[in-house]
């Protein structure tokens, strides 16, 4: 369960840091088959993290804007 957890964590950095096409075949090697990009979050004016929170959901922030997001 917690390797799932890093591999996803790891795609979302990917897909957050990254300007390419998401469809970009370095990237969707990251993905399980039959999985898709998913975007979680935008307008960011610094974004840090992610980190994911024990009770299962990520948590990053918007340092800029001075906010906190979850993914839940």
């Amino acid at each position: 369960m917690i390797i799932s957890r890093a591999v996803w964590l790891v795609a979302l950095v990917v897909a957050l840091a990254s300007a390419a096409n998401p469809e970009d075949a370095q990237r969707s090697a990251l993905l399980a088959p039959g999985a898709s990009w998913e975007k979680v979050s935008g307008g960011l004016g610094f974004g840090e993290g992610p980190a994911w929170h024990p009770d299962g959901y990520l948590l990053f922030e918007d340092v800029a804007n001075n906010r906190t997001l979850t993914s839940r």
